[in-house]
């Protein structure tokens, strides 16, 4: 009974846990970023973001600068350059929180707000170096 018990068990624990896994979309033949959760931590500004790659090889990625605006470029909120020096396997992802801190975050949540967008609004340019 105590098997059966445990069996049931692991089986719910395996099911919960792969229920948190992303479902991180691969663009095939590139390298790209998708991101979710922006968010303000005290007067820094962060995002997750999962650096993908639709290549058949593995691809290295050293500085990267991101920046980040409401629709249409009204409002820019932040923007930073940061050393990654990463491999992403092919076929793969990674992801890393980015933390921009005050000196690189233009403007507040009142502000996107203001604007007529939600944080949920906002829009991540990149550039891979």
């Amino acid at each position: 009974m105590k098997k059966v018990l445990l069996l049931i068990v692991m089986a719910l624990s395996l099911t919960i846990l792969t229920g948190c896994f992303n479902d991180v979309y691969i663009e095939p033949d590139e390298l790209t970023v998708v991101f979710e959760n922006p968010r303000y931590v005290g007067t820094s500004f962060y995002i997750d973001v999962y650096i993908t790659n639709g290549f058949d090889t593995n691809e290295s990625v050293g500085y990267m600068e991101f920046d980040v605006y409401t629709p249409g470029d009204s409002v820019y909120v932040a923007g930073a350059g940061f050393d990654i020096d990463e491999t992403i396997p092919a076929n793969d992802y990674i992801m890393i929180e980015l933390e921009f801190g005050s000196e690189f975050v233009f403007a507040t949540e009142a502000d996107i707000e203001a604007a007529g967008y939600t944080i949920d609004d906002v829009e991540l340019y990149f550039w891979i170096e």
